[in-house]
């Protein structure tokens, strides 16, 4: 009976929402035959936002999904209520999405950022650890997922690497030099820029709502591009007495353990297989092999990751680096 009861209590609460979604959907196609149709379309809103994200609360708050969902589930039953319900009959979605949920994701990153500020001390003294380790383990001990902590790192490493432009120490292995993987960066930016404006006026043509949204596509991949690459240069790969910290910009990271690695060398043949730390193969060829004594994840974008025991590298200087991990070994 107790296994009954708790299996029900699972199913009980997706049921809801989905209940909630077709009820919902039913009343809308019909919304003009009733007497009131914008009470009913402001208790529809409140129904699809409210009581659809309350469900799933009271769904998830026994499990090990991280609470901090709820506010994307809020988020995207908004826009959803918004989508469904008529222009005429919006009830409280446009207040919603102007101003309520503005505020939740600036008390997110808030909250996630006073947390990093709150243990910089934790990890100030430790080698190799920069800022996007620093705010991606604070994001794991507050939202307890390591994927959504990814989302919320790639997006404030990107902020970080385009406003700061201190200049970066030297010690670790860069990764760029013999590449040129920073001037192709710069050169799609700035083919972006002019891809923008072109783009922006022949589209205008056709719907000036489609151009501006096509135009802040463009301006922020120009952001990602010109944050990239600064962020190419200044997270360079570090080795510590304990660990090896393998960085690509914010695109791709991986916290390796020294006890976990089987053996490094250089210049691995082109048919070895595993995961590429690195944005283009044929410019960025491969000369360093780290050989795992387990599979182990390497962090991506926006909670991306893939998972092996071979990590495939391209280094300026290969020999510094294997001479040097070796020695740990």
């Amino acid at each position: 009976m107790t296994y009954l009861i708790k299996n029900s209590t699972r199913i009980i609460y997706p049921i809801g929402i989905l209940g909630v979604l077709a009820i919902s959907v039913y009343l809308i196609t019909n919304l003009t035959s009733f007497s009131d149709p914008g009470a009913l379309s402001f208790g529809i809103g409140m129904d699809l936002t409210l009581l659809s994200t309350t469900l799933y609360f009271f769904w998830i708050r026994k499990k090990d999904v991280p609470k901090i969902t709820v506010i994307p589930f809020f988020v995207a039953s908004t826009f959803l209520a918004g989508y469904l319900l008529p222009e005429s009959h919006q009830g409280p979605i446009p207040f919603i999405i102007q101003y309520v949920i503005p505020l939740l994701e600036l008390g997110v990153i808030g909250f996630i950022g006073y947390t990093v500020y709150r243990l910089r001390s934790s990890y100030s003294n430790q080698a190799g650890i920069d800022f996007y380790w620093k705010f991606y383990y604070a994001a794991v001990k507050v939202l307890k997922s390591e994927r959504v902590a990814s989302v919320f790192t790639t997006e404030a490493s990107m902020f970080h690497y385009l406003f700061n432009w201190k200049k970066s120490d030297n010690t670790g292995y860069s990764y760029y030099k013999n590449s040129g993987i920073v001037a192709i960066l710069i050169t799609v930016g700035l083919i972006t820029i002019a891809e923008m404006f072109i783009v922006h006026i022949l589209v205008e043509r056709w719907s000036v709502t489609a151009a501006w949204v096509l135009s802040v596509i463009s301006f922020y991949t120009l952001i990602q591009m010109i944050s990239l690459a600064r962020s190419i240069v200044a997270r360079r790969t570090q080795i510590t007495a304990e660990r090896c910290y393998i960085n690509y910009g914010w695109l791709k990271s991986v916290d390796l353990p020294l006890n976990l690695i089987e053996s490094v060398s250089i210049n691995p043949s082109e048919d070895t297989e595993g995961i590429h730390l690195s944005l283009f193969q044929e410019m960025e060829a491969p000369n360093v092999l780290v050989t795992m004594k387990e599979p182990i994840k390497v962090n991506g974008i926006y909670g991306l990751s893939k998972t092996g025991d071979q990590l495939l590298l391209h280094l300026d200087d290969p020999n510094g680096f294997c001479d040097e991990l070796s020695s740990f070994l």
